[in-house]
C-alpha cells in the first residue's frame, strides 16, 4: 500500500479570475457540504490565474472527457454550477466528489484523490476539454 508520502504531488489548477470567484464564493456557501465542497476548497486554494487562451483547463461550463483510472471508463461531462446539474444530461456539479475533482485540471492531468466512505483513492485522467 502506498502511504501519502509516496503519492505524486497534485497537478496543477487554473482558474480564470471570473470562474475563481465563482468557485471561491460556491467552495466557502453551505449548499452541500460533503466530500466535494471539502475538495473543490482545497483546490481553489491552489489555483492559479491563467487566460484560457493560454492552455486547455477544465473551467465552469467545459464539455471534459475524461478517464476513471480504476475502473478504466471513459466519461464525457460538462461541469457546471450546482443549480445547473443534471445527472442524465451528464452535467455534474463542480459540489461533486468529480466536478470538483477535475475543475482547473489542465488537458492530461491526473488527479487522485481519497473517498471518504472506505478510503480506496479514486484516480481520473482528463484527456480532452471543450470550452
Amino acid at each position: 500500500m502506498t502511504d501519502a508520502a509516496d503519492a505524486p504531488p497534485p497537478p496543477a489548477v487554473y482558474a480564470t479570475p471570473a470562474d475563481l470567484k465563482r468557485l471561491r464564493a460556491i467552495s466557502l456557501s453551505r449548499q452541500a457540504p460533503g466530500l466535494g465542497q471539502e475538495l473543490l476548497r482545497r483546490e481553489v486554494e491552489r489555483m492559479a490565474i491563467r487566460a484560457y487562451d493560454d492552455l486547455r483547463f477544465v473551467r465552469l461550463n467545459s464539455t471534459v472527457t475524461y478517464k476513471d483510472l480504476r475502473t478504466r471508463r471513459r466519461r464525457i461531462v460538462q461541469v457546471v454550477q450546482p443549480e445547473h446539474a443534471h445527472q442524465d444530461e451528464n452535467r455534474v456539479s463542480i459540489l461533486s466528489p468529480i466536478g470538483a475533482a477535475l475543475i482547473g485540471l489542465p488537458e492530461g492531468s491526473v488527479f487522485r484523490w481519497a473517498e471518504r466512505i472506505d478510503g480506496a483513492t479514486r484516480a481520473v485522467k482528463v484527456l480532452a476539454v471543450e470550452s
